[in-house]
């Protein structure tokens, strides 16, 4: 099942890989958030200080987040580098080069204020 997570206007195209597939909506149990976010609306997670972060698995072969506005963010995947994405807007591919099939464990995201 595909998801989609809103994340300061932050979507992520993952497939969960959770006992129960998530939906990627704000509620999402799948999602796990750390630090101070306003979860008020069902389609954004907006952190109120900085070092909010969330992670969730994903299975597949990419990542992808969607943001509504320009943002800047960390990144890390599959334990990898810490990645930073500086104003990006609209989809943002966390995975240019394809991951091996199957599960992953979550990346984290570290947005900016």
């Amino acid at each position: 099942m595909a998801a989609s997570l809103s994340v300061l206007g932050l979507s992520i195209g993952t497939t969960a890989r959770a006992a129960a597939p998530g939906n990627g909506s704000v509620t999402d149990p799948n999602i796990a958030y750390t630090g101070r976010w306003d979860l008020g609306s069902a389609t954004a997670a907006v952190p109120n200080w900085t070092g909010g972060y969330l992670q969730t698995a994903f299975t597949g072969t990419t990542v992808k987040i969607k943001a509504r506005d320009a943002v800047n963010f960390y990144a890390s995947v599959d334990g990898g580098a810490d990645v930073f994405y500086a104003g990006v807007r609209g989809t943002v591919n966390l995975t240019p080069t394809p991951l091996p099939q199957g599960n992953h464990p979550p990346p984290r995201l570290l947005p900016l204020r």
